[in-house]
């Protein structure tokens, strides 16, 4: 299979890259920074079946089986620093996939949206039912952020005529995470690498981790129906909330961490105590996870120990 991935150097698209390198699939990666993506493809020590581009060198000759969009961002603050730019950078790479398909029919988008879609919705997890509840005076980067994912969904609905799909990712993680971004899982992965006690209020919030290996197996079973032009939820076998998550951080990997009810947040405003979903509307296309979060958070912390002995060695 011939996988372009727009994106290809962000979090999301690395694990992916793996394993669709294991499979022997032929991917051409389009990223803004070659010489530092090809870096990490050394590291890798990814050698074949894969072309490295800029984006600007995308165009509609191109041999594609399947496109997968992964333009997004993956750190809260930067998020913040973007606020209405992300509508504009969401179009413009999503045209050039659109464009992309309407000259070659036989071609399959994948769209990766977010959960954010729903907007304010996660004092209980999405469902089936769920409409969306954006707020429209644009208090928060985050709705621009929001607006940006449904608009693009909207756009890909009524292009019924296209293979298009809208993969809606709540929580990923895997051994490419940024330990230094503002996420909980982050903070806490950052904080049992460095061997320090990390500090969180007393919210349980609920979150439902999907890895690399369940993602994958649910592109691959996209790509494998013969027309479709629909959305899915992502999601894992099971999703975990906070305090468990700290206690086995605590007892599998040593994490010392303390709760203090009056700390907040500086990065992550957006209070959701339950962003996940229980629509699993993937089942109608075979979807079945194979991990529950707890085991990708404890693959994926295994894999990042392993990148970090140096620091680790201490403990």
């Amino acid at each position: 299979m011939q996988i372009a991935i727009l994106g290809a150097s962000s979090h999301i698209s690395k694990g992916l890259i793996k394993l669709f390198v294991k499979n022997d699939n032929n991917l051409k990666l389009f990223v803004r920074d070659k010489s530092a993506f090809h870096d990490w493809l050394i590291f890798q020590d990814i050698k074949k079946n894969v072309e490295t581009y800029h984006f600007d060198d995308f165009n509609n000759d191109m041999q594609i089986d399947l496109i997968i969009n992964c333009i997004g961002v993956g750190d809260p603050q930067k998020l913040v620093n973007m606020g209405s730019s992300i509508l504009e950078i969401t179009k413009i790479y999503d045209d050039l996939a659109i464009d992309f398909l309407e000259k070659n029919s036989n071609t399959k988008y994948i769209f990766f949206s977010s959960g954010a879609v729903y907007g304010n919705i996660f004092s209980s997890p999405a469902n089936e039912h769920s409409a969306a509840i954006i707020d429209l005076n644009f208090h928060s980067s985050s709705d621009y952020y929001a607006l940006a994912k449904l608009y693009s969904e909207a756009r890909h609905r009524s292009l019924e005529h296209l293979d298009i799909v809208d993969i809606r990712v709540f929580n990923y993680i895997s051994s490419e995470l940024n330990i230094h971004d503002g996420f909980f899982i982050s903070q806490a992965i950052s904080a049992l690498i460095h061997n320090t006690q990390f500090l969180t209020n007393s919210s349980n919030i609920t979150r439902d981790f999907i890895g690399p290996e369940d993602l994958y197996l649910l592109i691959k079973l996209i790509y494998e129906q013969k027309e479709i032009n629909s959305s899915f939820d992502a999601y894992s076998k099971q999703p975990v909330d906070k305090l468990s998550i700290l206690d086995f951080l605590h007892s599998s990997f040593g994490l010392s961490y303390k709760i203090e009810t009056q700390l907040t947040s500086e990065v992550k405003k957006d209070f959701k105590e339950n962003y996940y979903s229980t629509y699993y509307k993937a089942q109608t296309i075979g979807f079945s996870p194979l991990f529950t979060s707890l085991e990708n958070i404890d693959q994926s912390i295994k894999e990042i120990i392993d990148k970090n002995t140096n620091l680790f060695d201490e403990t």
